[in-house]
């Protein structure tokens, strides 16, 4: 007998909390396109970063092989007028897809639009997580991964059936 998802938690999400999501993530977006940083730098690490995307490169320990094939990647593919606006693009469209997630995992979690606009709104408009999105740094990219394990873990969760777990 195939396993079914439980009738009390629906696993699709309904058409308004996906385009809200999205309208939180263009929002996030916007705010972060007009306060990116324009050129190479802030910091030690922001110029570290871009120079090894750009030259294919090692940066200090960790490292973080990921973030500079995505880097170098993102550097070909995003429009911009040099590669370190490029990558900083690349921090911006990361954050605002995290912030999208949140969304997601909030609406999933309440079940409300509100509270998931207000966390998710909450988070883009962090002083700290702005910033973070508006430079060349490996906070975004992270936030971006951890916000879409958590809301796949909450879906996986959703489905309720017994065979996966």
């Amino acid at each position: 007998m195939p396993a079914t998802p439980s009738p009390e938690r629906p696993s699709r999400l309904p058409r308004e909390a996906l385009i809200s999501a999205i309208a939180a993530g263009l929002i996030a977006f916007g705010a972060y396109l007009r306060t990116l940083h324009p050129g190479v730098g802030p910091s030690l690490d922001s110029i570290e970063l871009q120079i090894a995307a750009l030259v294919q490169g090692i940066i200090h320990p960790p490292g973080s092989p990921q973030y500079l094939v995505l880097g170098r990647l993102m550097m070909s593919i995003l429009p911009g007028p040099s590669m370190a606006f490029r990558l900083n693009l690349f921090s911006a469209l990361c954050a605002s897809v995290a912030v999208a997630f949140v969304y997601l995992s909030t609406y999933r979690l309440t079940r409300s639009i509100t509270a998931s606009a207000l966390a998710s709104l909450s988070l883009a408009f962090a002083p700290r997580f702005w910033y973070q999105a508006s430079i060349t740094e490996l906070y975004a990219v992270n936030s971006l991964y951890l916000a879409a394990v958590f809301y796949l873990l909450l879906a996986w969760r959703d489905l309720r059936w017994p065979g996966l777990y």
